[in-house]
């Protein structure tokens, strides 16, 4: 006689299909990137994948591709083998940021009869809904497009172009 005992339970993998970043400790799922659960069971099969995203509760059979909007998400997980065996619960956080970054400019100088008649200072102020900023570039009057640190001053008389744009954690430009 031959006997086959499935003592150990499924393991369940959250998997990124595309790119990801971690930034401060935070998941991203980058733009045109999806997420999935594989699940593996060497020995009975797996019966289904239990989960919980974002407080919906469902079951599938491995792999299951997930669609999810922009936006925080929460995803509890296990899975279940054909001879009982069942995991322990698993959970993720992630972030779906799909908007870009906005960047303004604010000039300080003096400014008279539509002139500025002095050197002028400009300050960049970025913002982005989900995600951090990852960097501003800035060219000025056509020149190769420079990394933003901080305020710069603009000092020749004449007038003066400057183009610029930022890019966000999760790949996301303006």
């Amino acid at each position: 006689r031959f006997f086959m005992f499935a003592w150990a339970a499924p393991l369940t993998v959250f998997e990124v299909a595309g790119s990801s970043r971690v930034i401060d400790g935070k998941l991203y799922v980058l733009s045109g990137s999806s997420a999935a659960l594989s699940v593996s069971d060497a020995l009975s099969g797996v019966k289904e994948i239990s989960y919980t995203l974002d407080g919906a509760t469902a079951t599938a059979v491995s792999p299951l591709m997930l669609t999810v909007v922009a936006g925080e998400h929460t995803l509890a997980f296990y899975s279940a083998d054909n001879a009982g065996n069942a995991e322990a619960e698993k959970s993720v956080t992630f972030f779906v940021d799909v908007e870009a970054p906005f960047t303004t400019a604010a000039l300080a100088g003096v400014y008279s009869n539509g002139l500025y008649v002095s050197s002028v200072t400009l300050t960049f102020i970025r913002g982005d809904v989900l995600s951090c900023i990852l960097e501003t570039r800035y060219s000025l009057d056509n020149g190769a497009f420079l990394v933003y640190l901080s305020s710069f001053t603009v000092q020749e008389d004449g007038p003066h172009t400057v183009a610029f744009y930022s890019v966000d954690g999760a790949g996301n430009t303006e």
